[in-house]
């Protein structure tokens, strides 16, 4: 016998936590010209602030060039630079795990992007633009 999702409420709560639900991403492929493709979620990612503002080393199909491949998300020009990257070149775990939809609002006009990546994300940007 399982337990009711009344008792699993009950747990959590006795450890100080609670239940709650999050809307899985959908991506689409969108073509960016010359062959490639790029994806782009059908909602913009929400990270915990420990992970959008970490230290973190890209993957190398990111960064095939530096020695380190690590990046500070906490810098902003960084962070930028990384998000332009992941955008591009990434795979939904590398946007999901990097990139912060706040923080890519933030930084969406100084960004630079292929046109048709740009037009692909631009309505999720003004989405969370209009609602503000």
């Amino acid at each position: 016998m399982s337990p009711t999702l009344d008792t699993f409420e009950r747990l959590l709560a006795a450890t100080g936590n609670h239940l709650s639900l999050t809307p899985m991403t959908r991506w689409a492929q969108v073509p960016v010209g010359h062959g490639r493709i790029a994806f782009v979620p059908d909602r913009l990612p929400d990270l915990p602030v420990s992970q959008a503002l970490r230290t973190t080393r890209l993957p190398i199909h990111l960064d095939w060039s530096s020695p380190t491949r690590e990046v500070r998300l906490a810098d902003r020009r960084e962070r930028l630079q990384a998000y332009e990257v992941a955008l591009r070149e990434g795979r939904p775990v590398d946007i999901e795990s990097m990139v912060d939809g706040a923080l890519l609002v933030d930084g969406w006009e100084e960004m630079f992007l292929p046109r048709a990546l740009r037009t692909a994300w631009q309505p999720l940007v003004e989405e969370v633009v209009h609602d503000v």
